[in-house]
């Protein structure tokens, strides 16, 4: 058989999400309750993972990769971090809880390669990781590893574990990989102020309308074509923008 089709083609129907406890905040709720009602049981399955279960995952199946992990300086690499070890193991959907899913749109991913979001802004990344999807042992994951280890020591939390290193990965990787349209997977939140950081909304309110945006996404209130949208809470960080 050709090499397309030697390679498996098969995106796991699991739902992961993070949290640093069993105990997810209220504001998260309808958001993450809008996955189970869109991905019901037992078609679909929905992993919560904590900090604890997250570092048994690391200790268990990669070893290797311990050391660095608890050495990380700030709780959102480890969190960061995990995911990709988590989508490496064992396929399937990993969204943030301030994601909310419109749709199922299962469908509509790729089965036979990672797939990661496209950033709505023009600055500091191309992708993000707060909406991936994958296939059980994407090769993708394993050139991702090597750069996760390269850049474990750099300070800045976007370059050493968050969709800078994404970005680096893909660039570097020779698996093909999907970017899934902004358009379709995350505008930006234009209007939506409620549990959002004050310092994210100086951000994107104003910055956004000062700088000529070169992506066209679409209007956030505009449903048209919206599959998920990423409500862009940063909750790991402190209302003083600290790194938690």
């Amino acid at each position: 058989s050709d090499k397309s089709s030697s390679k498996k083609s098969n995106l796991p129907k699991i739902i992961h999400q993070q949290w640093k406890s069993e105990h997810v905040p209220e504001k998260f709720a309808k958001w993450r309750k809008k996955w189970f009602d869109l991905y019901p049981e037992p078609e679909y399955t929905h992993m919560l993972w904590t900090d604890t279960n997250g570092r048994e995952l690391i200790e268990e199946h990669y070893p290797w990769f311990i050391e660095t992990y608890d050495d990380y300086k700030h709780n959102i690499n480890r969190a960061d971090a995990v995911r990709y070890f988590i989508l490496h193991h064992y396929g399937g959907i990993y969204a943030d809880l301030d994601y909310e899913p419109l749709v199922n749109f299962y469908n509509y991913l790729p089965q036979d390669r990672v797939a990661m979001v496209e950033s709505p802004y023009y600055w500091n990344e191309k992708t993000q990781n707060c909406l991936m999807t994958s296939p059980k042992s994407d090769i993708f994951w394993d050139d991702l590893f090597l750069q996760l280890v390269a850049n474990s020591e750099k300070e800045e939390v976007l370059e050493a574990t968050g969709p800078q290193l994404l970005d680096s990965a893909i660039q570097l990787s020779s698996q093909e990989t999907f970017v899934l349209p902004c358009e379709n997977f995350q505008r930006v939140p234009l209007g939506e102020y409620g549990e959002t950081l004050f310092t994210t909304i100086i951000d994107r309110e104003i910055m956004f309308r000062l700088k000529p945006i070169s992506k066209h996404c679409g209007l956030y209130s505009d449903l048209k074509c919206q599959f998920g949208r990423h409500h862009n809470t940063v909750s790991y960080r402190t209302t003083s923008g600290r790194v938690l």
